[in-house]
């Protein structure tokens, strides 16, 4: 049986080593070295390479997915809950060094468009499936303006996506600048 704290750990080593060189140079015996594990026990958690490197992305994003999602559960108008959505995604990936340092290296990992015929399941763990239903609630609250939601939550979503990656290698402060001015800009065509 696998133990859970093990496997959280072998996904954040995962995380560090893939952040660090890359998917494709990086190799199990690096993981294997971080973890200061053999590469037989990192087979016994998981198939291949690119099974430890999809399930430690996905954990890893799952995390990042629920810091954000806490914003939609405090209060407040719909209008704040956006900027707050917004700025708790990013907070996490700037404390999230090896998840940046991934992002940067691999940007494929973010899920590029809201895919309509994507399974429930998938959907519902996705991150453009709560964007998407945020903006609906907004339109049924009358405080966004009516907009096709699966346009609006790809496009909000790619300049999100461009923002973050644009204002990796900032410092902190201006990263923050810049992302409060582009939630100035699209709240500004977004709201009533």
């Amino acid at each position: 049986m696998q133990n859970p704290k093990k496997l959280e750990e072998l996904y954040t080593a995962a995380i560090k080593v893939f952040g660090k060189f890359g998917y494709k140079k990086a190799t199990v015996e690096d993981i294997a070295a971080e973890m200061g594990w053999t590469k037989g026990a990192i087979y016994s958690y998981v198939k291949s390479k690119k099974d430890l490197y999809d399930k430690a992305v996905k954990s890893r994003m799952r995390k990042w997915l629920k810091k954000a999602m806490e914003a939609l559960e405090e209060q407040g108008d719909i209008k704040e809950k956006f900027g707050e959505l917004c700025r708790k995604s990013f907070l996490y990936l700037s404390q999230d060094v090896e998840l940046k340092q991934l992002l940067i290296n691999d940007p494929k990992i973010f899920p590029l468009t809201l895919n309509e015929e994507m399974s429930a399941d998938k959907m519902k763990g996705n991150i453009l499936y709560h964007f998407k239903m945020f903006f609906e609630e907004g339109i049924r609250q009358d405080c966004f303006k009516e907009y096709d939601t699966t346009i609006l939550t790809n496009l909000l979503y790619s300049m999100y996506k461009m923002i973050i990656l644009e204002t990796c290698a900032l410092e902190e402060q201006e990263a923050y600048k810049t992302l409060d001015l582009a939630i100035e800009l699209v709240a500004k065509g977004l709201y009533k």
